[in-house]
């Protein structure tokens, strides 16, 4: 699998994850709510500006909100509860994810090491 593709995986994850958190789930939905405006239909026409859209707030909702309740981000709160159920490789991906590698930009080039 390709690299581009696992990350947006993991992110679907840990998106997943804070749709089922009794908390996360009413923080993310209020985050929505504003992110969004009430009409989006008006501004985003096509499938693929939808999912752009639907990428951006990911993005925004997983790395730059902080739960009241947790006191952390909705990341830290998926890695806490999550990590050790993937692989060491795995592992260490979703650890890159805590210097901030978003999913909406394409992965081009990974360097080891």
């Amino acid at each position: 699998m390709k690299l581009d593709t696992k990350i947006i995986d993991f992110i679907i994850d840990i998106m997943e994850f804070c749709e089922r958190d009794p908390y996360l789930s009413k923080e993310l939905i209020k985050e929505r709510e504003r992110f969004f405006t009430t009409t989006p239909e008006l501004y985003y026409k096509t499938f693929e500006e939808i999912n752009s859209v639907e990428q951006r707030f990911a993005d925004y909702y997983i790395f730059t909100c902080v739960s009241q309740y947790y006191e952390t981000s909705p990341l830290e709160v998926f890695l806490s509860k999550n990590l050790f159920k993937y692989n060491k490789k795995d592992q260490n991906i979703l650890l890159g994810f805590r210097n901030d590698i978003f999913d909406i930009f394409n992965i081009v080039k990974v360097v080891v090491g």
